[in-house]
């Protein structure tokens, strides 16, 4: 029987918690596409894993392959995005891209040219390139032509449409 483990770097776009010890997150990889595993014992204060499991933090991972959820056992922080966190609207927009990426992409498929613009976007998050980005995934993966959208044109609500729920970030 082997093991069943591997490496991967990601973004962390999802995290909840899950009873009293332990980290639920999603994480966004090049190599595996969306990853939902839980990291146990994470939300202990002596943890050595639960600081690197914060949303937008670029991570590498050892997962451990179960029959279930994955489950984390080693994290160390690539790029924690600190601009991410300085004004209180940019790490609004940041949530919106995490949000919009974790609703619409299905688990375990790769999407590296979406992987590739969410670092972009996350290293430089304005209003336009959150717009520009939430077009290019509604059309990287087919939900919308590809052509060029006006300013008029209201994503966001597309976008919840497709999802058939309100997005909890960005309220119109």
């Amino acid at each position: 029987m082997s093991i069943k483990s591997y490496q991967t770097e990601g973004i962390i776009i999802r995290r909840y918690n899950q009873g009293d010890r332990d980290k639920t997150v999603t994480v966004f990889t090049r190599e595996r596409g969306k990853i939902t595993a839980i990291a146990k014992g994470a939300r202990k204060i002596n943890s050595r894993r639960g600081g690197h499991l914060e949303l937008f933090n670029k991570v590498k991972l050892t997962i451990y392959q179960g029959k279930g959820l994955d489950t984390i056992t080693g994290a160390v922080s690539i790029d924690c995005f600190p601009c991410l966190r300085l004004e209180p609207n940019i790490t609004q927009l940041a949530y919106y891209v995490c949000e919009i990426t974790e609703g619409l992409l299905a688990e375990k498929q790769k999407h590296p040219e979406i992987f590739s613009q969410l670092i972009k976007v996350l290293g430089n998050c304005t209003v336009d390139s959150s717009r520009e980005y939430s077009i290019f995934l509604c059309q990287t993966l087919g939900f919308l032509p590809q052509k060029n959208y006006p300013s008029s044109f209201n994503v966001h609500s597309f976008i919840e449409n497709l999802l058939e729920r309100r997005l909890k970030t960005l309220s119109s």
